[in-house]
C-alpha cells in the first residue's frame, strides 16, 4: 500500500499526543510509573492523557494487528513507534479523528482505510474461530470509583451533591449484591461501597458523569480505585497518629490517611524520586492534607532515631504493577530477573520497617502486583528474619465474612491471612494487601 500525502513540516505535533507518547516511552523503556508521569505533567489536560493511555492497554492486541498487518512502521520508517501507537489508538479508539497537519498525523491518517480493512479481517476471523495472530486483550470491565476527600467536605455533603445532581443510591445487603449491583448499573445509578467508607461506585461510562467533575477539580473527590483504597483503610491509624508512609508518590493513599485522620496527628511522606516527591507535595497541598509533612530521601537512608514516635506504617513499595487493568505491557513482559530485583528490594524495605521503628504496632504491606514472588515470598522472608520483633501475620477482620480473595494456601500460616483484590472478580485493580500487628511483649 502507498500512502501519498503532501506534508507540512512546519506544522507541530499537537502538544496532547507528544506528552502521551513521551509516558508511553518512558513507561516502555525503564518502567515508569504511567500515573507518576501525568500527575508530573504540566499544562497537560490530565484526564484526556490518561483516557489516551488507557486506551493503548485496553486494545493492546489489535493495535498490535494494525501495526503489523499494515506494515506502517516499516513503511515509514522515520514516523516514531511510541507516536504511533498514540496516533492509531486514537484514530481507530478514541476520537475517531486525528488533530492537526503534521506530518506524523497525516502520514497515520493515510492509513485510515487500511486499518478499517484490518478490523474487519480480525472481527471475521473471531466469527469463525481462527486465531487472528494478535488479538484484542482482554479487559476488566471496571466501574468509576470515587473517594469522597472528607479533608475537603464530608460524606453527607457528597451525598447531597448526587442527589441533587439526580443520581439514585442502590442499596446492597451484601457482598455479592454488591457485585452484581456494579456490573449491572443504569447510566445515573451509583453505590456506596460494601467495605471502604467514603468510597463510592459509578457507572464507567455514564454519559451522566460531568456531573461530578467540579468537585473533582475542587480536590473534593478523588478518583482513587478500590483496591487502591485497602491499604490506608485497613491500616485505619485514629486520629493524632504518627504515621511513616514509606513510599508515598504520588499521594493518593497518603491523602487517604490524612482523611482517616481527621487531618489531626503527623504523617512522615516519603519519596526518593525529586520529580515524585514535587507531585506529592503538590498533591498534598491540593487535597488539604495538613499533617502531611513530605520528605525527600530514600527510604532505606532516613535514621530512625529521628522518627522514633512512628507508631502505624504503611509500605506499598514499587513493584511490577502486573494487577493494574491499566498497565501497558506492549513490548515486554516482566522478566525474571526483573522480578527478582523488585523482590530484593521490597524484601529490604520490609524488613527495615520491622526492625527500626520500636513503637511501631501496626504495619501495612502492600502491592498493585499479583505475583507471589513480591507479596507472600516477601511476607515470608520478613517474617524469617525478623523472628526477634514480635510482629506477626494478621487476617483483616474487618474483611473476614465478606471478601473472597486471599493468598496462596502453598504459603502455610500466611497466604491466608493475606488479602488479593482480582480484577475479575472484584472489579478493581489486582492488588495485595498483608497486616502485620507488634505483639505486646511481657516482662
Amino acid at each position: 500500500m502507498e500512502v501519498e500525502t503532501e506534508f507540512k513540516h512546519s506544522i507541530k505535533v499537537p502538544m496532547q499526543y507528544k506528552k502521551a507518547a513521551k509516558v508511553l516511552k518512558n513507561s516502555m523503556e525503564s518502567n515508569a510509573s504511567i500515573k507518576g508521569q501525568i500527575f508530573a505533567e504540566k499544562h497537560a489536560k490530565t484526564n484526556r492523557l490518561y483516557a489516551l493511555i488507557s486506551k493503548i492497554s485496553q486494545n493492546k492486541g489489535t493495535i498490535d494487528a494494525l501495526l503489523e498487518r499494515s506494515k506502517i512502521l516499516e513503511r515509514e520508517n522515520r514516523l516514531d513507534k511510541y507516536l504511533c501507537y498514540v496516533l492509531v489508538t486514537e484514530l481507530v479508539f478514541g476520537a475517531k479523528k486525528l488533530n492537526g497537519e503534521s506530518k506524523p498525523v497525516l502520514c497515520v491518517a493515510g492509513y485510515e482505510e487500511k486499518f478499517k480493512e484490518i478490523l474487519a479481517e480480525i472481527q471475521n476471523e473471531g466469527k469463525s474461530g481462527t486465531s487472528a495472530g494478535s488479538s484484542v486483550q482482554n479487559s476488566v470491565a471496571k466501574p468509576r470509583y470515587v473517594r469522597v476527600n472528607r479533608n475537603q467536605m464530608s460524606r453527607s455533603e457528597a451525598m447531597e451533591v448526587f442527589a441533587n445532581d439526580g443520581w439514585i443510591e442502590v442499596k446492597c445487603e451484601n457482598y455479592d449484591d454488591f457485585l452484581n449491583a456494579i456490573e449491572n448499573f443504569s447510566d445515573e445509578q451509583f453505590v456506596a461501597d460494601i467495605h471502604v467508607k467514603d468510597l463510592f461506585v459509578f457507572p464507567a461510562s455514564s454519559k451522566r458523569y460531568w456531573a461530578l467533575s467540579s468537585l473533582t477539580k475542587e480536590s473534593k473527590v478523588i478518583l482513587q480505585d478500590k483496591a487502591s483504597c485497602l491499604p490506608s483503610f485497613l491500616l485505619s491509624p485514629p486520629r493524632g497518629s504518627y504515621v511513616l508512609d514509606m513510599c508515598a508518590a504520588p499521594g493518593m493513599k497518603t491523602s487517604h490517611l490524612a482523611a482517616i485522620m481527621k487531618n489531626r496527628g503527623t504523617i512522615w511522606a516519603v519519596e526518593r524520586d525529586r520529580r515524585r516527591f514535587e507531585t506529592l507535595t503538590q498533591f498534598a497541598q491540593k487535597t488539604n492534607c495538613k499533617i502531611v509533612k513530605t520528605i525527600n530521601d530514600d527510604i532505606l537512608s532516613i535514621d530512625p532515631a529521628e522518627y522514633e514516635l512512628v507508631e502505624y506504617i504503611l509500605l506499598d513499595p514499587p513493584c511490577s504493577g502486573s494487577g493494574m487493568t491499566n498497565r501497558i505491557n506492549i513490548f515486554e513482559e516482566n522478566s525474571v530477573d526483573r522480578l527478582l530485583q523488585l523482590q530484593s528490594l521490597q524484601s529490604k524495605m520490609l524488613i527495615f520497617a520491622l526492625k527500626n521503628f520500636p513503637n511501631a504496632k501496626k504495619l501495612i504491606y502492600s502491592t498493585c502486583s499479583i505475583n507471589v514472588e513480591e507479596n507472600e515470598q516477601v511476607i515470608q522472608r520478613a517474617l524469617e528474619i525478623c523472628t526477634d520483633s514480635y510482629w506477626k501475620l494478621v487476617k483483616p477482620i474487618e474483611f473476614a465474612e465478606t471478601w473472597k480473595n486471599f493468598g496462596s494456601p502453598k504459603y502455610k500460616h500466611i497466604g491466608k491471612k493475606c488479602l488479593y483484590a482480582k480484577p475479575d472478580i472484584d472489579r478493581t485493580d489486582g492488588f495485595f494487601v498483608a497486616i502485620f500487628e507488634r505483639e505486646q511483649q511481657t516482662e
